[in-house]
């Protein structure tokens, strides 16, 4: 019954969109989690989108861009921040910015959104499947995630245990987390 409720309401809020097109007014913090590979250790941080454009046509999500300043990727351990930020991992100085880019349109009628399209991260490029909550509130649109990414498709292989297989105390799990609640409001 919940469930009805919340796909009627959700309907209901987007039916109404012909054609609107969403930006942010200003970066959002977006919280990053890694993981030892083997133990309990979870380091996290913060890191900025920088913006997010969408178009919604006919109850569809027709585009979607998300751009994340790699630079003001943060930790409270500045050894660690600093550490993440160099050519071990995404050498923040010479690729300032990730980004994923929406590649299939995906009706809003859907209870979660899987969204499908490109992510970038270091000039590497890859196919991602994320899914998303999405709600509209007069003329904003808010997109919760938390989704997992592999860094060694994108060459952030730095004690990698898939890649150092002996490897057991230093080893940093191939995925890290990234979740947040982003804002976009009608132009």
């Amino acid at each position: 019954m919940k469930k009805a409720l919340l796909l009627a309401l959700t309907l209901g809020l987007f039916s109404n969109l012909s054609a609107q097109n969403f930006k942010t007014k200003k970066a959002r913090t977006l919280t990053w989690i890694g993981k030892a590979a083997y133990g309990s250790y979870e380091p996290r941080g913060e890191i900025k989108l920088k913006s997010a454009q969408m178009n919604i046509e006919e109850n569809t999500l027709t585009s979607l861009e998300l751009i994340i300043d790699m630079q003001s990727l943060s930790h409270d351990n500045s050894r660690l921040e600093k550490h993440l930020k160099n050519a071990d991992f995404f050498e923040v100085d010479k690729y300032p910015q990730a980004r994923f880019t929406l590649k299939e349109a995906v009706s809003l009628e859907e209870q979660t959104l899987k969204l499908r399209g490109m992510l970038t991260v270091k000039d590497k490029t890859q196919f991602e499947e994320f899914e998303v909550a999405i709600t509209q509130l007069e003329d904003e649109v808010v997109l919760q995630f938390k989704v997992n990414v592999n860094r060694i498709d994108y060459g952030v292989t730095y004690n990698s245990p898939t890649l150092f297989q002996t490897m057991k105390n230093d080893a940093i799990d191939d995925n890290f987390q990234l979740k947040g609640r982003v804002q976009l409001f009608a132009l």
